[in-house]
């Protein structure tokens, strides 16, 4: 017997109590605040790192990245050679839980989830988000869904366009029109679905927070390194009055709900300022972890000589960045068609060019923010950090010397913690993880993670302030994301302690009167419940759903267009 006919789940990616305490006191957000009076809220942890990839797909498995296998956008796989791939759906290794309610005659409608794309074949409907080549591909289940989305909402869009480092003056204002109408079409689209379409699970996220935050939060903050002075009377609100947008919308979801429908707000993460830069790999290499080719110290000069392969790299990475932030959107889709590999090729210069992997123990992968591999014999392809006891050595050395560095200019520690991958998952797919992750003290710093171009007298300091590319992203993300929940057999008030967001999908399938699988991770979070619902609806536990044939599922579905397109929209919100 269930607690609920209908779970209707709206996630508000990045959102943070930071920002929305103030403004639900203030009535600045009028549903979010009625919904919050009547039901439990409480600070829902993210994973480690705070990633929406690895964040996104915890929520649907209710599992940790150990057992689901997406440690971020992108991945590394040591032993097919030094390179960056895309993460899809298709690598994922733990069924969603709309394919678990698939198999027991629920129907669930999904649109806008990261790490969705291919969509998955249920009973119901997956209309895929961020990972979404563009418009052209089969973003949707069924695919026949597609024709009628552009023909309902002509101008339909899947996220922001691929703006560069380009950040002031008209292409600003087209910015936030962008995000703005990525809030109307999820508005448009979930609303029609919602009126037309049976449903026992919905879900709908609003990524534009995410990218609003991104872009913006330098005008919150006078004090913000970054803070446009001659700009903020324009953009003051921005975050604020996107906040808002999606405040309505949830409020005419809200009016079609039945009480039936239990309602779950949530973030994948929070959300704060960036004030530095932390260059993880000019640490790695003036900590002699990382050597380079074309190092001032180390003399070597394949083909080149030092001097003229740095200026090669500096080329390369400030080609990229300039066609960015001044080619017209019309240009950079011309030259797209006219060397569709050519992006490809000039992006992996700046990340991995130049390492003399012959001599280098540890890198920075760019998995994810933090994201540390070491060079293992056997493993990498060029592999010389012998397994056992040096293997040991060297991840203890990292973590050290890392736990140990501070901020020159006012003397602080910067990193809380280097936790090993088995501190931080667990399952079958542990394997996959970066060796080392790097939790930072302080997120106001960031990770510059390109490559350093050498140790002369003109390398970069490792603590910097922000600038270049870097000065885009003026806000990232922060661990403490947000949770309420509302309806019959729901508490009011704030939960006594913080969940964590493995734990929304058991909660989910208990308020359905659905098993929760043995092997998921999460917890139903019992605190949200009324005691007295808790005695008349019992916790069901159902059998594990890790194992067969989906675990051997096929993860390369891009083609290298597709690829590539994908990598720019996650370069230009800092995850790549």
């Amino acid at each position: 017997m269930s607690l609920h006919e209908k779970v209707l789940v709206i996630g508000i990616d990045g959102a943070t109590f930071d920002l929305l305490t103030p403004w639900l006191a203030d009535g600045r957000l009028p549903h979010l605040s009625a919904l919050t009076a009547r039901g439990v809220s409480a600070v829902l942890r993210s994973t480690m790192p705070a990633n929406s990839a690895p964040a996104w797909t915890s929520f649907m498995t209710g599992m940790n990245p150990g057992k689901h296998g997406i440690y971020g956008f992108t991945r590394v796989e040591p032993e097919k050679g030094y390179t960056i791939k895309v993460n899809t759906g298709a690598n994922r290794r733990a069924p969603t839980v709309w394919q678990y309610l698939s198999r027991l005659g629920k129907r669930s409608i999904v649109l806008n989830m990261p790490m969705t794309y291919p969509p998955d074949p249920i009973a119901g409907i997956v209309v895929s988000g961020i990972t979404t080549p563009g418009i052209e591909s089969e973003f949707t289940y069924p695919p026949a869904l597609r024709t009628e989305i552009l023909r309902r909402i002509p101008e339909y869009q899947l996220d922001v366009r691929s703006w560069g480092v380009t950040s002031v003056g008209e292409r600003r204002a087209q910015l936030m029109e962008d995000i703005s109408r990525m809030v109307e079409s999820r508005r448009q689209l979930g609303l029609h679905l919602f009126r037309t379409e049976p449903w026992d699970l919905f879900a709908l996220i609003f990524t534009a927070t995410d990218r609003v935050m991104h872009f913006f939060w330098r005008f919150l903050d006078p004090q913000h390194p970054l803070y446009d002075a001659a700009e903020a009377p324009l953009y003051r609100d921005a975050i604020l009055r996107i906040h808002q947008q999606i405040d309505a919308a949830i409020g005419e979801l809200l009016e079609v709900c039945g009480e039936d429908t239990a309602v779950i707000v949530m973030s994948d993460h929070g959300f704060g300022p960036q004030h530095k830069l932390f260059r993880i790999n000019q640490w790695l290499l003036e900590n002699q972890f990382l050597q380079l080719t074309f190092s001032g110290e180390n003399g070597r000069s394949p083909g080149l000589n030092a001097g003229a392969q740095k200026w090669l790299y500096r080329g390369v990475s400030g080609a990229v960045d300039l066609a960015r932030a001044h080619l017209s959107d019309g240009a950079k889709d011309r030259l797209k068609q006219l060397f569709p590999r050519l992006r490809e090729r000039l992006a992996s210069q700046t990340v991995f060019s130049g390492v003399d992997w012959t001599r280098t123990r540890a890198y920075h992968t760019a998995e994810f923010p933090g994201s540390i591999r070491i060079n293992l014999r056997g493993r990498e392809t060029q592999g010389i950090v012998v397994p056992g006891a040096e293997y040991d050595a060297v991840c203890a050395d990292l973590q050290t010397r890392l736990q140990a560095l501070t901020d020159p200019q006012s003397g602080r520690r910067i990193v809380a913690r280097v936790f090993r991958r088995e501190e931080l998952y667990s399952g079958p797919q542990l394997a996959k993880a970066p060796d080392l992750t790097v939790h930072l003290a302080d997120y106001a710093y960031t990770f510059d993670w390109y490559m350093p171009v050498g140790n002369g007298k003109d390398k970069l300091p490792v603590i910097d302030d922000l600038r270049g590319k870097y000065a885009v992203n003026c806000g990232y993300h922060r661990p403490d994301g947000i949770l309420m929940m509302a309806g019959t057999g729901i508490r009011s008030g704030p939960m006594p302690a913080p969940a964590n967001i493995e734990d929304v999908i058991p909660t989910i399938l208990y308020l359905l009167g659905v098993p929760v699988p043995e092997d998921m991770d999460g917890q139903v979070l019992t605190t949200a419940v009324l005691p007295e619902q808790l005695r008349i609806h019992e916790i069901e536990f159902g059998p594990p759903l890790l194992g067969g044939a989906h675990d051997e599922a096929d993860g390369e579905l891009y083609t290298a267009e597709e690829a590539e397109a994908v990598k720019n929209r996650l370069r230009d919100l800092g995850y790549l």
